[in-house]
């Protein structure tokens, strides 16, 4: 029963005769299907559903019985359920993906491609990753084993720009400053990687930069423009009991390094795990250096 329960998404209660179903939707889930879940929620269960923090759905309260059945009726939904045991998990992205006006990554077509390629695979314990569309990291990229940003680097077309400063307003984390340059709340967070140089013209320090591309969407005669959009790469970050924060080890790459490193960082994992060591334990115990020795650099 307990095999059953944790490789299948059938996962046990305390009350030893009920089990709860996770359904993995990473957000995703059409009205049909509601109904669906709703219906075997009233009559299986106890007329309630449970959305997990990783946007999926869990109906508990199905008596083991009946778990096999409630799985068939589901799967006849098209809902599989799953994401259990030491695979890589379902991918987090954004809620808002395809709608949000920051988001500088086509989240949605990223979300499949990783599914497709990784979803389900065996790993030496849970390994999960996060797609998020722009540096607000919606979908928490920080605290999984690995997180993807999407990144969008800009460069001024002076002869397009009007002084309106509308980007150094946006670079401020959309906070309007006052004459002295000054942010107006008070403990306002600022970023200031925008500028405004001695002839009036703003200028972009590329240190400071974190290519979020609010700049870009922020810039009426689109004088700010993409010279090139990609991806920041995160790893080893972990919540739970003992939360930590990933490593950023690549801060802007293309898509073909994106699947390179991802494809690097599973076989890291399951080369160097021992027992059931989460990602961010190999990396503690053998430092990030490593890592990047095995994973970041080509043949």
């Amino acid at each position: 029963m307990t095999k059953i329960r944790w490789t299948s998404g059938i996962l046990a209660q305390k009350q030893r005769e009920y089990t709860t179903m996770r359904v993995p939707l990473s957000g995703r889930i059409t009205s049909e299907q509601m109904d669906k879940m709703a219906d075997i929620a009233e009559r299986d269960g106890k007329g309630i559903v449970l959305l997990t923090i990783r946007k999926s759905i869990e109906i508990p309260w199905i008596k083991y019985d009946q778990s096999l059945k409630v799985q068939r009726e589901l799967q006849q939904a098209k809902l599989e359920i799953g994401s259990c045991g030491r695979s890589v998990r379902t991918v987090v992205r954004c809620a808002s993906t395809g709608r949000c006006p920051f988001e500088v990554i086509d989240v949605e077509k990223k979300y499949q491609e990783i599914t497709d390629r990784y979803y389900g695979k065996s790993t030496p314990t849970k390994f999960k990753t996060s797609v998020s569309g722009c540096a607000n990291a919606c979908a928490n990229p920080y605290i999984n084993d690995f997180g993807i940003v999407g990144k969008a680097h800009p460069r001024i077309d002076f002869s397009k720009c009007d002084k309106c400063y509308k980007c150094v307003e946006a670079c401020k984390g959309g906070v309007f400053a006052t004459e002295d340059g000054i942010p107006e709340v008070e403990g306002a967070i600022t970023q200031e990687a925008i500028t405004i140089g001695e002839d009036g013209m703003p200028r972009i320090d590329y240190d400071k930069c974190i290519d979020c591309g609010w700049c870009i969407s922020n810039c009426p005669p689109g004088a700010l423009g993409a010279e090139r959009v990609g991806y920041g790469i995160y790893v080893g970050g972990r919540g739970g009991r003992y939360p930590k924060f990933a490593h950023e080890v690549a801060r802007f790459v293309s898509e073909v390094e994106l699947f390179r490193i991802l494809e690097g960082t599973i076989e890291y994992f399951r080369k160097f795990a021992e027992g059931r060591e989460r990602l961010v334990l190999v990396l503690e115990r053998l430092g990030i250096e490593h890592y990047k020795e095995h994973v970041l650099k080509e043949d």
